[in-house]
C-alpha cells in the first residue's frame, strides 16, 4: 500500500524553540493583536508535527521509514560499501517484521499487508547477503521468498539461487535451480531464457560434461550471438577435439564481429567527422564475470576508460561507447579463440595458425590476422623455436607502423634472451621511434642498458615506461627496484617494491625483494616478518625461505627459532650443506652428539673432499660413547692423512679405552715422532726467521753508516 499524506490539525500544535520566518511573523502579529485587545486569556500558538494517532497512521509512518532504509541500503551498495548496505537492509527487514505484527494486532481477522514492500525488504536483504559473500544466509532468504506464491515473478528468483549455488561450487544444484527458472518463465522472455541456459552450460563445463555444454551452447550462440557464449563453446569443442564443429564455431564468431563492426561504424564517433579512434590491440586478458567463468562482459569501468581516452570533456553518445566496448570484447574473444583453435585444427601448430589467419583475412578481419601473426611468433618463443619466431616477426618490418612496432618489441625481447644486447637495443629503439609510449619497448631498452651497467639511463627508461603506462607497468617498477638495489640505493628500491606491492598485493616475488632489502639494510625484524609473509603466500613450503629465516634468527641470537626453520628446510631439501652443518653443530652445542651424527654423515656425503666432516662423525661417535665406531672412522681418516697429529691423539685415547695396547703403543710412537719432527721444523723456521731478521738489521746499520759518511763529506 502507498502512504497518504495525513491532514494537519492546528489545535494539536505545541510551541517550538525555533520557527521559520513566516511562522515568526504570524506569531508577532498575533501577539500585537492580543496586546491591543488586552485579552490576557489568549493562549499561545505552538507549532510541532503532530504524532500519529490511529493504527493506520502509525503503519504508514513505519512504511516511510522502511523505504528510507531501503534507499540508504541501495545507495551504500551503489558505492560498494557492502557492510553498510547489509546493516541498513537488516534494519529495514526488522522494521517490516514489526509492521506486519502491528497490522496483525490491529486487525487479527483480516490483517492488511503491503506485499510489495515486504518483497522488496526481503529481496534486498538476500541481495546484500549475497554481495557480502554470506552465501548461506543469502540462499536462506532467497528460498524463503521463493516459497511464497503470493509474490509475482517469483520464478526469476531461481536465477539468484542458482548464482549463489554456482559461487558455492554446487554446480549440480545450480543446474536444477536454473532449469526451474527457465521452466517458470513465459515464452515471451526468450532472451532471458537463453542467458539462463548459458549459465547452465557453464555449470556443465565445471562438472566436466563438455558434450552437454557444447550442445546447449550451440543453441544459445545461434539465437543469441554474444562473444562470451561463443568462446565457451570454443573451449568445449577444443576439449572434445571436434574439429569440424570447432571450425564452424570460429567462423560463426567472425560473423558476429562483422555485425558488431558494422553497427559500430554506422554509429560513428561522437563529435567527429567520420574519423574513428584507433582501438589498438585488444587485451587478451579476460576475467571471470558473474554467471560466466570464462569471459567477462562490458563493465561501467571499461566504458568510463573509453570515455576518458577520447581526450575531451564534451558529452558523448552512450550508445557509441557501448558499441565500442562490445567491439573490443568481441575482438578480444576472437583472438583468444584463435589461440585455442590453431593447435586443434591441425597437428602442426604452424599450419593451424595459418588456417586461422587465412580465415580471418577471408572474413574481413585483416587487423586481427596481423595481431595473430604476432601471437603466433610468441607461441614459437614459448616453445623455444626462436628461428620460426624470428622469421615471423621479421616479416612485419615492412608493414604498417603499429604492427611493425609490436614485432620490433618482440624481436628486441628475443635478441635479449640470446644475449645479443646490441640488436635488442636496436629493435627496442625502432619500436620506441614508432610509438614513444610503448612501455614494453622502453622496458626492453632499460634491460639492455642495465646489462651494460649503464644503470642511470636504465633507470630513466623504466621511469618513462611507468609514466606512459601507469596501469600495466609492473615489469617497469620491478626492474626499477632491481636497478636501485644494484646501485645500493636501498631506500629507493624499497619505495619501488612497496609501490608494486600495493598494485600486486601478495605477489611472492615482490614480497621476497622487500624482505631481501630489509635484510640488506640490517632491519632483521622487518626482514623476518616479510619472509614469514612470503612463506604463507607460497602454495608449498620453500626450503630456501625456511633456511633464510634460520639465518636471520641466528643473526638475531635466537638459536631455538633458528633450529625450527633450519630443520624445516632440511626436511624439504636435505642437500643444503650450510643447513646440514648448522644443525650438526647445534646438536653438539646442546650436548646431543647422537642426534648430530646423521647430519655430519650427510655432510660427509655432500662434501666428500672435505676431511673436516669425517673428523666430526668420528667425534660424534666418541661423544656418544661408541668408541668402536669412532675408532673405525678415525682409523680410516688416519690411512688417508697419516701425519695428522690431532687424529693420532684421538686414536691413542680411544685405544686406551678399548684396551688395545699394541695399537696404542704404535700410535703413541708415531705421534711422538711426528711431534718431534714438527718441533724440529718449527725450530728450523724460527732460526731462519732470526737469521733473516739479523741480516736485515745489519743491512740497516750499514745503510745508516753510509748516510752518516755522506753527511760528513758535506760538512765544511
Amino acid at each position: 500500500m502507498s502512504a497518504r499524506p495525513s491532514s494537519i490539525n492546528p489545535a494539536k500544535f505545541k510551541s517550538e524553540a525555533t520557527l521559520n520566518s513566516t511562522t515568526s511573523l504570524c506569531v508577532a502579529f498575533i501577539a500585537n493583536y492580543l496586546s491591543l485587545t488586552k485579552n490576557t486569556a489568549a493562549s499561545a500558538f505552538s507549532f510541532q508535527k503532530r504524532l500519529p494517532e490511529t493504527s493506520e497512521e502509525i503503519a504508514r509512518e513505519m512504511e516511510k521509514e522502511i523505504n528510507k532504509l531501503l534507499e540508504a541500503s541501495a545507495a551504500a551498495h551503489q558505492v560498494q560499501d557492502f557492510p553498510q548496505a547489509l546493516a541498513q537492509a537488516k534494519k529495514a527487514a526488522d522494521l517490516n517484521k514489526k509492521l506486519e505484527l502491528h497490522r496483525k494486532n490491529a486487525n487479527p481477522k483480516h490483517p492488511e499487508q503491503n506485499i510489495d514492500l515486504t518483497y522488496c525488504a526481503h529481496f534486498n536483504l538476500a541481495n546484500q547477503y549475497h554481495a557480502n559473500k554470506m552465501h548461506d544466509e543469502a540462499l536462506r532468504w532467497y528460498q524463503h521468498i521463493a516459497a511464497h506464491k503470493r509474490y509475482a515473478h517469483v520464478g526469476r528468483l531461481r536465477v539468484n539461487i542458482g548464482n549463489v549455488l554456482y559461487e558455492q561450487k554446487k554446480y549440480a544444484e545450480a543446474v536444477q535451480s536454473y532449469q526451474m527458472a527457465v521452466d517458470s518463465l513465459p515464452s515471451s522472455t526468450g532472451e532471458l531464457q537463453l542467458k539462463i541456459q548459458g549459465n547452465i552450460a557453464n555449470c556443465w563445463i565445471h562438472l566436466g560434461k563438455f558434450s552437454e555444454a557444447a550442445a546447449l551452447l550451440m543453441d544459445v550462440v545461434s539465437a543469441c550471438p554474444e562473444p562470451k557464449y561463443a568462446i565457451n563453446l570454443i573451449v568445449c569443442l577444443c576439449v572434445l577435439e571436434d574439429k569440424k564443429r570447432l571450425m564452424n564455431a570460429f567462423v560463426l564468431m567472425l560473423k558476429m564481429r562483422k555485425a558488431a563492426t558494422l553497427l559500430y561504424q554506422l554509429s560513428g564517433p561522437p563529435h567527429s567527422s567520420g574519423s574513428q579512434p584507433s582501438d589498438g590491440p585488444p587485451d587478451s586478458s579476460g576475467g571471470p564475470g558473474h554467471g560466466n567463468p570464462l569471459t567477462r562482459s562490458n563493465s561501467p569501468t571499461d566504458i568510463a576508460i573509453m570515455r576518458s581516452s577520447e581526450g575531451d570533456d564534451e558529452p558523448h553518445d552512450e550508445f557509441y561507447f557501448e558499441l565500442q566496448a562490445r567491439k573490443k570484447q568481441t575482438d578480444r574473444a576472437i583472438l583468444t579463440a584463435a589461440q585455442l583453435v590453431a593447435p586443434i585444427v591441425d597437428s602442426d601448430v604452424t599450419s593451424g595458425y595459418d588456417w586461422v589467419i587465412e580465415t580471418l583475412v577471408a572474413n574481413g578481419s585483416t587487423d586481427l590476422a596481423n595481431q595473430l601473426e604476432v601471437t603466433k611468433a610468441v607461441a614459437f618463443m614459448k616453445k623455444r623455436q626462436f628461428d620460426k619466431a624470428f622469421k615471423t616477426l621479421k616479416s612485419f618490418e615492412m608493414r604498417d607502423t603499429e604492427m611493425a612496432a609490436a614485432a620490433s618489441t618482440n624481436l628486441s625481447f628475443l635478441y635479449f634472451l640470446e644475449g645479443d644486447y646490441d640488436n635488442a637495443e636496436k629493435h627496442a629503439n625502432t619500436a620506441i621511434n614508432a610509438d614513444k609510449s610503448n612501455a614494453k619497448a622502453l622496458i626492453n631498452k632499460g634491460n639492455c642498458l642495465a646489462k651494460r651497467d649503464n644503470l642511470e639511463e636504465a633507470q630513466q627508461a623504466y621511469h618513462s615506461a611507468f609514466g606512459y603506462d601507469s596501469i600495466d607497468c609492473a615489469e617497469a617498477i620491478y626492474n626499477l627496484g632491481l636497478t636501485y638495489k644494484q646501485m645500493n640505493n636501498i631506500e629507493m628500491a624499497l619505495h619501488s617494491f612497496f609501490k608494486l606491492n600495493s598494485m600486486l598485493p601478495n605477489d611472492p616475488e615482490v614480497v621476497f625483494q622487500i624482505a631481501s632489502l630489509h635484510e640488506k639494510k640490517g632491519a632483521i625484524d622487518q626482514a623476518i616478518e616479510y619472509f614469514k609473509q612470503l612463506n604463507t603466500l607460497l602454495q608449498e613450503s620453500d626450503p630456501g625461505v625456511a633456511a633464510k629465516l634460520g639465518d636471520l634468527y641466528h643473526l638475531k641470537g635466537d638459536d631455538n627459532m633458528a633450529y625450527i626453520h633450519y630443520h624445516e628446510s632440511f626436511k624439504l631439501f636435505p642437500s643444503n650443506l650450510k643447513v646440514v652443518s648448522w644443525l650438526g653443530a647445534y646438536y653438539i652445542k646442546t650436548m646431543a652428539p647422537d642426534k648430530a651424527l646423521p647430519f655430519f654423515q650427510r655432510a660427509m656425503q655432500l662434501d666428500p673432499q672435505n676431511p673436516r666432516w669425517q673428523l666430526m662423525v668420528a667425534s660424534s661417535y666418541k661423544c656418544s660413547n661408541q668408541p668402536a665406531q669412532a675408532y673405525s672412522v678415525y682409523l680410516d681418516y688416519h690411512n688417508k692423512y697419516p701425519y695428522d697429529s690431532a687424529c693420532l691423539r684421538e686414536l691413542v685415547e680411544i685405544c686406551g679405552e678399548l684396551n688395545m695396547k699394541d695399537e696404542r703403543h704404535q700410535f703413541s710412537v708415531l705421534l711422538r715422532v711426528i711431534e718431534q719432527e714438527k718441533a724440529a721444523n718449527r725450530q728450523i723456521e724460527e732460526n731462519a726467521v732470526q737469521t733473516t731478521q739479523a741480516s736485515d738489521s745489519t743491512q740497516v746499520t750499514n745503510k745508516q753508516e753510509e748516510e752518516e759518511t755522506d753527511i760528513g763529506l758535506l760538512l765544511p
